[in-house]
Order: structure tokens, then sequence, then C-alpha cells
């Protein structure tokens, strides 16, 4: 199995064969045609301009954190969206995907304001508190 390793050795029975079949094809009369090797050309130069319209194309930067106040703000005001679902006896699942919020972040709004969510697999009506 070590035959189809690459190296120099190994091939030395394919380089003999090869030589060989080449001399009887010369002996025979047969032309010999050298024909030229790949060229690699090289890579051309950046260019310094910018396209716009591939700078339009980019991502925009992405927004600033937003403020404390802002986030108290909007944490008030997604307190009192959690409210409303859980006064419906809704999971904090369900909220969540309703107010399109994250859960963890829903987790700790409800935590910090005292919100009971109903859980999974309750009964409707049965609340418990989000831990």
């Amino acid at each position: 199995m070590y035959d189809a390793i690459n190296t120099l050795p190994s091939k030395e029975a394919d380089r003999q064969r090869l030589a060989r079949l080449m001399d009887q094809h010369a002996k025979a009369g047969g032309p010999v045609i050298e024909l030229p090797g790949y060229e690699q050309k090289p890579m051309p130069p950046r260019r310094r301009k910018i396209d716009p319209e591939t700078v339009l194309k980019r991502r925009p930067a992405q927004r600033a954190a937003a403020s404390s106040a802002e986030k108290q703000e909007s944490d008030i005001a997604l307190a009192a969206l959690a409210r409303q679902h859980a006064a419906r006896g809704e999971s904090l699942y369900s909220a969540a995907t309703l107010m399109k919020c994250g859960r963890m972040r829903l987790t700790r709004i409800a935590e910090e304001h005292g919100i009971q969510f109903a859980g999974v697999g309750s009964r409707p009506g049965r609340a418990e508190t989000v831990t």
C-alpha cells in the first residue's frame, strides 16, 4: 500500500516506464513537440478608487448602545405590556413571542416588576412566579 505515496522512490518505476515509451517513440521516428508550460500572470494592482455602488450595498453600522435612560423607558413600557399578557394567563414564552422581546429580557423585567406569568403546562388561571 505504500506504493501510492507521492515520493521520488515510489514514482521511479513510472518514470522508467515513460522513459522506455519515449525511446520507442523516438526510434520509430515519431516527433517530439515541446509545448509551453503554464505561466502565472501577476495580479493586477489594487485600485485606490472606492466604488459608490459597493459602499451602498454594505450593511449599515450597528446603532450605538442605548443610554440607560432609554433602556429604563423601554423596560417600563415592556413591563406594562407584560402585565397585560400575564393578566390574560399567558406564559412567559408566548408573551415574549407576542411582544417580540427576548425571553431573558422579559424574565428580568418580570422579576424587577413582580410580574407573574402562567407556568408551562399549568392550567389557565394558575399563575407561577418567574424565577
